[in-house]
């Protein structure tokens, strides 16, 4: 079945003889056809039926063609139906006010039907088109609204064991018969367990990130420090690949910097981490300086 075989067409016009004239040939080209003779009438069924394509006569007792579309463009309910003009006007002038109104296209009389179908067919066709965009937009939308609440549910069910392990590895740290290796090997764990859970809460923020509300949260920190804690995170993943990672600072830095810690840490530590993913042999080499920007 083609798809004008399901379109309804709304004819507008006060010339009877248009309107026969019209109807027939859509009614004979598989269209549903309505009618009505000035533009308040119009207005009114309108409120009843939703057509997919509005032939509007200009010149028309009452308010004219121009004066109806414009109110048909006012009201959510027709506002998105195409409006073709249908005119012996044909100044520039009188096809840019059309426009200006809401109308997409114009069919100049007299009527030439090889020239309607083709205008009526190209508009039902982008209508379709972009109803089918519509449905598409409102399903990624539902799908993403879907995977954010996936994703929150999941840090959270998540958040709770891990600050169980951090809360024993910070009793743990507190012992007096630790061996300096074992507390070093448990401040790796607590160390590597805080990023996690940083990384939990950057889960938390892809629905920012997709809203467009993702905010920068600046402060100042000891510069050193942080670079010392991502790199002990990636010398444990390298070691764990049986390759190296090594920290060279080619120039004195800054002891404190004002930054968004943790966004400056999620990026070095995903930079990082897929260097060491994909090194198989060798090591990885992070070097950190300082200097002017241009």
């Amino acid at each position: 079945m083609e798809a004008q075989d399901q379109n309804l067409i709304f004819i507008v016009d006060d010339h009877p003889s248009n309107i026969q004239l019209l109807s027939d040939f859509l009614k004979d080209s598989g269209f549903r056809v309505l009618v009505a003779k000035d533009g308040e009438s119009a207005i009114k069924k309108l409120e009843k039926i939703s057509p997919d394509l509005i032939l509007l006569d200009v010149m028309m007792p009452g308010i004219d063609g121009w004066e109806t579309c414009r109110r048909l463009k006012l009201s959510p309910n027709t506002c998105n139906i195409p409006v073709i003009f249908m005119t012996v006007l044909s100044e520039t002038e009188d096809k840019v006010k059309g426009f200006a109104v809401g109308g997409v296209d114009y069919i100049t009389k007299p009527i030439q039907r090889e020239e309607v179908l083709a205008r009526i067919n190209v508009q039902l066709r982008l209508r379709s088109l972009t109803k089918q965009l519509e449905k598409s937009k409102q399903a990624a939308e539902a799908a993403n609204r879907a995977k954010s609440e996936f994703l929150t549910n999941m840090s959270h069910e998540l958040r709770t064991p891990l600050n169980g392990i951090l809360g024993i590895a910070q009793i743990l740290q507190g012992s007096n018969t630790m061996t300096p290796e074992e507390l070093e090997q448990l401040r790796i764990i607590s160390q590597s367990g805080s990023h996690l859970l940083t990384l939990l809460n950057d889960i938390l923020d892809l629905s920012k990130i997709e809203a467009g509300k993702m905010d920068l949260y600046q402060t100042d920190f000891i510069f050193s420090s942080f670079l010392q804690e991502v790199v002990e995170i990636c010398q444990l993943w390298a070691k764990q690949k049986g390759i190296s990672f090594t920290y060279q600072p080619t120039s004195p830095l800054p002891h404190a910097i004002r930054a968004d810690n943790k966004r400056l840490r999620q990026v070095l530590i995903n930079l990082l981490g897929n260097a060491i993913k994909f090194t198989n042999q060798g090591g990885v080499i992070l070097k950190v300086g300082s200097g002017e920007w241009g």
